[in-house]
């Protein structure tokens, strides 16, 4: 066995070394946030912004480990299907199907002899490089060092694993069905059907992520729109789920309706004979599109929605940050100012307990909460869209304001208590009020006197007296202005910028794994490129032929891609807002021309070099 593994190897090092980067950058990308993941939840050094650093975390590993395992699955696969002759050959000299099996799971696993080193020091690598954006944003210390945590990346690399084995197992199984006869076949023209179960779990697919989508409409916040983003990969699992006949139906529609033309007869038919492998580009390349299209736009929508519930919640005459522990004092004593009250924040746990006899259990979930310090009623300059109780009572001893969120699914309401830590001590807060703009305050509000030295300043004014205070606080260093202009300030915060580079370092593996995909096909067509050279096609009307297959289908793909991720936006939009909100136009137009660039430069390179190849080697 192992003497066939390392002639296969040798023989397939192109698809090999392949599928070994797609592992390797799946393995990078999980661990540097698993690295941030496990240093919010344990490292004291981090204890004032571990929510943050643990919410942004576990949102991106939740995201890559799907789109990594998509990407590997897709990579294992296709290098499987590409050797399916191969492994004919050896089925017809005497090799059996679980002798075969074997071999391809035992080669899958010794991939993961490189990758996963080298997955780890790329991790590493990573998770150094967002220090300085983490430390920018102020989410961790000056001179903090670069995390790592061993069992995370094992977990990383046995996550990965996993895929990678139930992918090469199912690939195998397709790949070594029938007789050795029906692979070695010359024509192999593939038939663009889908069977029974595969057509019942694509609907089912489908109706799942359009309920998905309408979750806004539904469910509160964030936890609507958390719905709605999944609704996009359902839809793209229900595209791949049919794509050979999509790709078949796009080749045979554009037959018909283009005109006849020589240029495009070829692609067309191969697309049409060869819709499985067409579809292989077509699905990967519609998921960087539906990724990007729907996280731009629900963050543009998120934002925007948190900006109008600030400018809405935040009643205060005057708002401005402070800068130093002295302002609150010093702002007070301006002539025309009545009150001033400080909202800001810490880092804090909610604790559930579970009383179960047998076997008890608590889970500390990390979370940001709002604090309010102040003097007056609070109502006269919070209005977070109290629905029960009131924020009056908020200045009694070891009172909490929830948000319908964050007791969404539960029974507790106004008059239950909820355990809550911060600063090292545990209290068990009464609830006094259920508000829903969670977007703009979080999801805890708390009073805590004494919490001046950070945040913002809520300042109410004498009638006619905000302009004046406004100047007189300027000249003293502190920038005091209206809620409307101040919360379109804080739309560029630490948070959302540190979100946005995470986003595009997942569009980024996204694409590799695309790229991987389309070389990797491109690679396997030689017996084809082979054929056709016969009857003589030149090497310009081979690189022509692939590049503009390659142009079909990723044209639709960025079609189909942002089809899927028009619902989730759609809800997210009309269920937390009023108007449409200004959508980055200019990133969402860029998107598609990189995905088009990358794909048509990409199949030129690959066909021209096999092409270069082929005329120097004579395939056997």
């Amino acid at each position: 066995m192992w003497t066939l593994i390392r002639r296969s190897a040798r023989v397939n090092t192109p698809q090999l070394m392949g599928a070994t980067v797609a592992i390797t950058a799946a393995i990078g990308m999980i661990s540097a946030a698993a690295f941030w993941f496990t240093a919010g939840l344990t490292d004291p050094a981090l204890a004032s912004t571990s929510g943050q650093l643990v919410t942004i975390s576990s949102s991106f590993i939740g995201i890559a480990a799907l789109i990594a395992g998509l990407a590997v699955a897709s990579t294992i696969a296709t290098g499987i299907r590409e050797r399916r002759r191969q492994y004919a050959l050896l089925a017809a000299v005497g090799a059996t199907s679980g002798r075969l099996r074997g071999v391809i799971l035992l080669e899958t696993m010794l991939l993961f002899v490189a990758a996963a080193p080298v997955g780890t020091l790329l991790g590493f690598v990573l998770a150094a490089a967002t220090v300085p954006l983490l430390r920018g944003t102020g989410l961790v210390p000056d001179a903090y060092p670069p995390p790592f945590d061993a069992v995370s990346a094992t977990g990383a690399t046995a996550v990965m694993l996993v895929v990678a084995v139930v992918a090469a197992w199912s690939a195998s199984r397709h790949a070594l069905r029938g007789h050795a006869a029906d692979a070695v076949r010359a024509a192999a023209i593939e038939e663009p059907t889908l069977g029974t179960g595969r057509r019942i779990t694509a609907l089912v697919v489908l109706a799942a992520g359009a309920a998905s989508a309408a979750m806004p409409f539904a469910l509160p916040g964030m936890i609507g729109v958390a719905f709605a983003a999944i609704s996009t990969f359902l839809l793209i699992t229900a595209l791949a789920l049919v794509g050979p006949v999509i790709t078949a139906t796009i080749a045979t529609r554009a037959r018909h309706l283009l005109p006849r033309n020589l240029l495009l007869a070829l692609p067309l038919t191969n697309i049409r004979g060869f819709s499985r492998r067409l579809a292989a580009v077509l699905i990967p390349f519609a998921l960087v599109a539906a990724l990007g299209t729907v996280q731009l736009s629900t963050n543009a929508i998120t934002d925007t929605a948190a900006r109008e519930q600030l400018t809405a919640g935040l009643l205060a005459d005057r708002v401005g940050p402070v800068t130093s522990p002295q302002d609150a004092d010093t702002v007070h004593r301006i002539d025309g100012v009545d009150n001033v009250w400080v909202l800001g924040s810490v880092t804090g746990e909610v604790i559930e307990e579970d009383d179960d006899e047998e076997l008890p259990f608590e889970i500390r979930e990390p979370v940001t909460i709002a604090t309010i310090s102040g003097t007056a009623d609070y109502t006269s300059v919070l209005a977070p869209g109290v629905t029960a109780g009131s924020l009056t009572a908020l200045d009694g001893d070891d009172t909490v304001a929830v948000s319908a969120d964050a007791l969404f699914g539960t029974t507790t309401g106004i008059g239950d208590t909820i355990a809550v830590r911060t600063d090292s001590e545990t209290r068990n807060r009464t609830i006094v009020a259920i508000y829903t703009s969670s977007l703009g305050f979080g999801d805890y509000l708390i009073d805590s006197p004494g919490a001046e030295t950070g945040g913002t300043l809520l300042v109410g004014t004498a009638p006619g007296a905000a302009d004046t205070v406004s100047s007189t606080a300027a000249a003293q260093g502190i920038d005091l202005q209206n809620s409307s202009d101040y919360a379109t300030e804080m739309q560029g915060n630490g948070e959302a910028l540190t979100s946005s580079v995470l986003l595009f370092a997942l569009l980024a593996f996204a694409l590799l794994a695309a790229v991987n995909t389309l070389i990797s096909l491109i690679r396997g067509r030689r017996d084809e490129f082979d054929l056709l050279s016969l009857i003589g096609a030149t090497r310009f009307t081979l690189v022509r032929t692939v590049t503009t297959e390659t142009v079909i289908a990723v044209i639709f793909a960025i079609i189909l891609g942002t089809a899927t991720a028009v619902p989730a936006a759609l809800g997210t939009g009309i269920a937390l807002l009023d108007s449409w909100p200004s959508l980055p136009w200019s990133t969402l137009i860029a998107l598609p021309i990189v995905l088009f660039a990358t794909a048509t430069v990409t199949a030129a390179i690959a066909v021209s070099q096999l092409i270069r190849r082929m005329s120097g080697t004579p395939h056997q």
